[in-house]
């Protein structure tokens, strides 16, 4: 829905592959571009096809109020009195709901290089998830960060980890990996 209503909002600035800028949106118009290959509905294909073979059994895009097991709780500034959970208009950019054993299957699976779910990527495959690309803010010196794809890296005192941060209403969440040392 987001996506058709975007649709004449967008303008493709450069040929794919050439350039690259990180826009919430782009995740959004990519899920659509995925339905529209399959005919099949994005929420359930990223279930079936990525979240459950990763050991990810618990995690969904969809908040149906099904998935509510083991999950973190906002409150007002009272301190007793929950808040309601905040759905993010342009999923899936960041509107994954899980239970902290499923975010545990997703560190294992990076910081194991796919052991845990063996079979699901390549080694190889995973090595290019981690391989750095400078934006065109980083080179204009706007954002230093480093993304590659889906996480980005940082140095952690002298140790670079790979992750990625994310936050909403009420919610800070933030993990990191490191395949060398399988943490």
């Amino acid at each position: 829905e987001y996506a058709n209503t975007i649709g004449n909002m967008v303008e493709v600035r450069w040929m794919p592959g050439n350039w690259w800028s990180y826009a919430n949106p782009g995740h959004t118009l990519a899920a659509a571009a995925l339905e529209a290959a399959c005919q099949c509905n994005f929420d359930r294909y990223l279930e079936q096809e990525v979240l459950v073979p990763i050991g990810m059994s618990n995690a969904t895009l969809r908040n149906d109020g099904a998935t509510t097991q083991g999950l973190a709780v906002s409150y007002q500034t009272d301190g007793t009195t929950p808040e309601a959970r905040w759905l993010m208009p342009i999923r899936p950019s960041g509107s994954m709901i899980m239970p902290l054993a499923d975010r545990e299957a997703l560190v294992a699976f990076y910081a194991t290089n796919g052991e845990s779910a063996p079979g699901f990527l390549s080694a190889s495959a995973l090595e290019r998830m981690r391989t750095e690309s400078d934006s065109a803010l980083a080179r204009a010196g706007v954002y230093a960060g480093r993304y590659t794809l889906g996480t980005f890296s940082f140095d952690a005192g002298k140790t670079l980890f790979f992750g990625h941060t994310g936050s909403t209403e009420g919610f800070k969440t933030w993990f990191g990996y490191h395949p060398e040392l399988r943490s």
